[in-house]
């Protein structure tokens, strides 16, 4: 599933996937189907020395002010540059277009990280946002509105999504990621700026634009895709929400834009080709992108220079107070501040290791043997947490659907091994159960471990709300999209 060029293992590293179902089958019946869309690399669709030129940015500031805001993880005040500004990107076959950005930065500094933040499909760029991570991680960060969105020109809708055939330039991820790369530019134009710390961090299908960036500009050092879509054949599969997304403009995956939307625009094709650091921040039950996906691009990347933090009970949706109508549903709860504090928390922190030369601590691992009446947990935490109590066994007893944490505590005279004995009924064992370890360090550093999701036991998904899609991108309900009250698990009947 990696390109075949890509990154390959050591002999002696574990990927995420050890144990985890590789969807062999479905992967070849695929290819098969895609085998004509190869002929073409990835590479040759994106004309760098096009996007790089800053004498065709044609920069407008619309307006500039100072003011205040409080930090979100020290509290304190901190004052700000803010600002718009309109610039030129590539709007397929729209051709130039002019992209929308709010900017903000800490009031007479120099020589700042330089952040450009990308939005989900059903948000957009806005000042609070720039200012809330220019406050947080001490950077010049300019918040852009993707093609189509708000004040940006261009088309955001389904169809634009999907329209990667014949020409990949003309589907609204390519559009995006070329904006989240010219947008590279002005922030190497800016004085404040470090042009030697060139950042982007994107949220859903921001995230998307991220890692083809990423994949793309070797400028970029640091890169945080959140709960970002990046295995599309996966997020196909099991009701994963693409496949919505799929119905809605009227393809499936045996569609040549389907074909080339994997092709040429899935993050997991760029994996093994990133540029900078990678922090991916998922959500422990996303529906674009469900535990078992995440691990598969994870072992596509260099592990010495991704890590990856799974936010519990976290997703696109449900978990989430910025979907207020339906946040709650099925069996979730309002966790934004859980989850806001880890993205805030880690990235701040993982960029200050970055900049300060510092190496950033390796993710902590976890295992798992069946003992007498229950499972013992054996967790190895780095050395940068050795201070740190903080040491969270997260379980799922109902293929992802909710999990339960569990404290670990120090085993014996071993200072970086944690564990935790679990007793459980029977009918479980290590055929049915999704776990993983997460570590929380000082100051504000979230890592866990990579999920162990075994073979044959694909993450339980919750169902796309209607009303979300019918609300957000003005589409018509159709039967797929009904509200479903009791959603059966497939895999755990008596859950």
């Amino acid at each position: 599933f990696c390109p075949s060029e890509g990154r390959q293992q050591n002999s002696d590293e574990k990927g995420c996937l050890f144990k985890m179902n590789k969807l062999i089958t479905f992967v070849i019946i695929f290819l098969v189907q895609v085998s004509a869309a190869f002929s073409q690399d990835i590479f040759d669709i994106w004309d760098m020395d096009a996007i790089r030129d800053s004498t065709t940015m044609d920069v407008e500031t619309l307006w500039v002010a100072d003011t205040t805001v409080e930090n979100p993880l020290s509290l304190e005040l901190i004052n700000l540059s803010v600002g718009e500004i309109r610039y030129n990107s590539f709007g397929g076959r729209a051709g130039t277009i002019r992209i929308q950005g709010f900017f903000a930065y800490p009031t007479g500094e120099s020589g700042l990280p330089g952040f450009l933040i990308g939005h989900g499909f059903g948000m957009e760029g806005d000042l609070d946002m720039a200012e809330g991570f220019a406050a947080s991680l001490h950077s010049f960060v300019l918040s852009i509105s993707a093609p189509g969105v708000a004040g940006s020109e261009g088309s955001r809708t389904i169809e634009d999504v999907v329209s990667a055939y014949p020409n990949p330039q003309d589907c609204w991820f390519y559009q995006y990621a070329y904006a989240v790369m010219r947008g590279l530019n002005y922030l190497e134009m800016s004085p404040q700026v470090d042009n030697g710390w060139l950042c982007v961090l994107g949220m859903s299908a921001g995230g998307v634009a991220t890692s083809l960036a990423d994949g793309i500009d070797d400028r970029i050092r640091f890169s945080v895709p959140v709960v970002s879509p990046a295995d599309f054949i996966c997020s196909v599969r099991d009701s994963a929400w693409m496949i919505h997304y799929l119905e809605a403009a009227g393809i499936d995956t045996t569609d040549s834009e389907f074909v080339y939307m994997q092709r040429y625009l899935a993050p997991i094709q760029y994996a093994p080709y990133f540029h900078g650091f990678v922090l991916s921040i998922c959500g422990a039950q996303d529906e674009f992108t469900p535990l078992d996906c995440m691990a598969r691009v994870y072992d596509c990347m260099d592990s010495s220079s991704n890590r990856m933090e799974i936010v519990p009970n976290f997703d696109h949706v449900t978990y989430f107070a910025g979907f207020s109508d339906h946040c709650g549903e099925y069996d979730s709860f309002d966790n934004t501040v859980g989850a806001f504090s880890r993205l805030y928390g880690t990235t701040a922190s993982v960029l200050l290791m970055l900049r300060e030369g510092g190496r950033v601590p390796p993710m902590p691992t976890v295992g798992a043997e069946m003992t007498t009446g229950g499972i013992e947990f054996n967790a190895d935490v780095p050395l940068y947490f050795w201070a740190t109590d903080d040491v969270t066994l997260w379980l799922s007893l109902d293929s992802a659907w909710t999990f339960t944490d569990y404290e670990m505590n120090r085993l014996g005279s071993f200072p970086y091994r944690y564990h935790a004995t679990v007793s459980l009924d029977p009918s479980y064992d290590l055929s049915n159960i999704i776990y993983f370890v997460e570590v929380m360090g000082a100051p504000y550093l979230w890592l866990s471990s990579c999920p162990y999701v075994p073979d044959g036991l694909h993450p339980r998904v919750r169902p796309i709300p209607g009303e979300y899609l019918l609300v957000r991108y003005g589409l018509g309900i159709s039967p797929s999209f009904e509200r479903v009250d009791v959603y059966p698990n497939p895999f755990n009947s008596s859950v």
